[in-house]
């Protein structure tokens, strides 16, 4: 921080250094910044943002929406995946890409973690029960919770709370998540595995996983980055890719869901890849568990009753 820039007191001017200090450690460690007038205001709308969110859990103001997985060649529902929204009183929504990072770095991804898989499994319970005895309920897992649940006795003790099969529970981890997991935890998810919880590896391909470690990984799905599926018909080389994973997958046994797809063109090219499930705009926005009722339970009452699972009609 740089006088009169900066600031023009000694004590002004170390806050402005302390600022500028942790803009270098969120940006990557081992470089350094000048302060700006535009770090103190990212400063300040975290600090504020982790106050209103204390509150916001305090007061059980998050919710969830839920957005569908569906089999390419019937629309049949695989499962829904959890997500989490924030309404402010205030600003109205604020985005998740906003807010979940400031929860991982503070730890509050902790209780809002626990709250996410209790009110995702409760509501999973309920349409299991309702007749959705073939869909599975995915939620996000973090390195943060990883590190800080005991993830077995953490998972199995909400299922037993909820009366969820553990069939019906999908966990999501991210890739760069994975990779870099101990091997305790990669010990728990091989229990979890093994009481019937599925996993799956999210955003695959953004990190730097090489195929010998996948082939250890305790997964059991592959979600591929939307980043494939967005440049797949344009670049030849993406496209590549993209028919390796999917081989590859198959070959190891794995289910492959291609997440993204928001064009008609996206969804036939996954489909002659052999990839099987899709999740994107295409098929659905995230609804409200009111919307997701009316849609499965009462419009499909009869498919659903012999088979278990839901139609998702895609929009032409």
């Amino acid at each position: 921080a740089v006088y009169p820039d900066s600031a023009a007191t000694p004590h002004a001017l170390l806050q402005m250094a302390d600022v500028a200090m942790y803009r270098a450690k969120t940006d990557g460690r081992g470089i350094f910044k000048v302060y700006s007038p535009e770090m103190g205001n990212k400063m300040r709308r975290y600090h504020y943002l982790l106050e209103e969110m204390r509150l916001a859990i305090a007061c059980e103001n998050f919710y969830l929406s839920f957005q569908p997985i569906v089999h390419v060649e019937n629309c049949t529902i695989d499962y829904f995946e959890a997500l989490t929204r924030w309404d402010h009183p205030v600003e109205g929504a604020i985005a998740p890409a906003e807010f979940i990072p400031i929860a991982e770095e503070s730890n509050l991804i902790l209780e809002l973690g626990d709250w996410i898989l209790l009110e995702s499994c409760r509501q999973m319970s309920a349409w299991y029960n309702a007749g959705m005895k073939k869909v599975k309920i995915s939620v996000n897992i973090s390195g943060i919770q990883l590190k800080h649940r005991a993830v077995y006795d953490w998972v199995m003790n909400i299922l037993a709370k909820t009366g969820l099969p553990a069939s019906a529970l999908m966990l999501e981890i991210t890739e760069s998540t994975l990779i870099t997991a101990s091997k305790h935890i990669i010990q728990q998810l091989e229990k979890l595995r093994a009481s019937g919880v599925t996993i799956a590896i999210d955003d695959f391909g953004t990190g730097f996983s090489s195929l010998s470690t996948l082939a250890d990984l305790p997964i059991d799905v592959i979600k591929l980055d939307r980043l494939f599926i967005a440049q797949a018909n344009s670049n030849p080389k993406y496209n590549e890719i993209l028919h390796s994973i999917s081989e590859l997958g198959h070959k190891l046994g794995l289910k492959i869901v291609a997440e993204g797809v928001e064009e008609f063109a996206q969804f036939e090219l996954v489909k002659s890849m052999g990839i099987r499930s899709v999740q994107g705009y295409l098929v659905s926005h995230p609804e409200s568990s009111v919307n997701v009722g009316h849609k499965v339970l009462q419009d499909n009452i009869n498919f659903m009753a012999a088979t278990g699972t839901g139609v998702w009609n895609i929009q032409r």
